[in-house]
């Protein structure tokens, strides 16, 4: 009898989860079917997927007594879009570049600018965190300010220089973990920052997403972006409230996807 539930768990793993997107839900599914460990990681590895990997919903995934190993793996793997069906129309270019590059979708290197036909693939940068009370002085309101967060990326230009008619980015990681921002540059360190109190930087730029064919997201904005330095900095453990915050104190988890608009 044991051997038939191995067989039947194994059949129904195969053939009933082979195009299902794997989500929260699916992993605690299959954890209350009493499958194997190695099973339940080679489906998260196999793809498609898309995890909610956010402070709650890592809280309820260990209330749902999913083992570490695999939670681990869902963080690591995050949105996974689906493989191309078989076809023989020619290949999409993002999917032949992807396939290419010899990465996981959900990595870090999953950032991509331009027009089907000229696609350019931004590699993502380490950021420096600091911590400022410069307006500490100011009376009556420095005793009271929060004291100012800055994240520096090395360099007082980017190396991405992006035309500002391909302003269309595709990325398979999480638009919820990423925010767009117009860079300043320190004078004195010749370095591109950022700088903000609590929950909120006014330097922060809006955009829209959709999913295109291949199931990346596609970013694009309402306004043509102004000649100078930005970045999409992305904190795979942010909850879309509390990114500031999160991305400030995970930074060696942090990351800048930083590309410049030429006057």
């Amino acid at each position: 009898m044991r051997i038939f539930c191995v067989l039947f768990c194994l059949l129904w793993t195969s053939c009933s989860l082979a195009n299902e997107l794997v989500t929260n839900d699916t992993i605690k599914q299959m954890v209350e079917l009493g499958l194997n460990e190695e099973i339940i990681l080679a489906k998260i590895d196999a793809g498609p997927s898309r995890f909610d990997t956010s402070t709650t919903a890592l809280a309820d995934l260990q209330k749902a007594k999913i083992p570490n190993p695999i939670i681990a793996a869902m963080i690591s793997a995050g949105s996974k879009p689906a493989g191309p069906a078989a076809s023989t129309a020619p290949a999409h270019p993002l999917a032949t570049l992807m396939g290419a590059g010899g990465t996981n979708a959900g990595s870090e290197s999953q950032f991509y600018v331009g027009p089907d036909d000229n696609l350019q693939r931004i590699t993502p940068t380490k950021v420096v965190k600091e911590i400022s009370r410069r307006k500490a002085w100011i009376p009556y309101y420095g005793a009271f300010a929060q004291p100012e967060l800055f994240i520096f990326i090395d360099g007082a230009v980017s190396k991405n220089a992006v035309e500002s008619h391909e302003l269309q980015f595709r990325t398979s990681l999480d638009p919820l973990n990423i925010r767009l921002v117009n860079l300043g540059l320190h004078k004195k360190r010749q370095d591109r920052f950022i700088v903000f109190q609590g929950s909120y930087s006014d330097r922060e730029i809006q955009f829209n997403t959709e999913q295109d064919e291949t199931g990346l997201y596609v970013l694009t904005f309402n306004e043509p972006l102004k000649p100078g330095q930005y970045a999409f900095l992305y904190n795979p453990g942010s909850a879309s409230g509390s990114f500031w915050n999160m991305f400030y104190d995970q930074a060696g988890t942090s990351f800048a996807f930083d590309f410049a608009i030429d006057g």
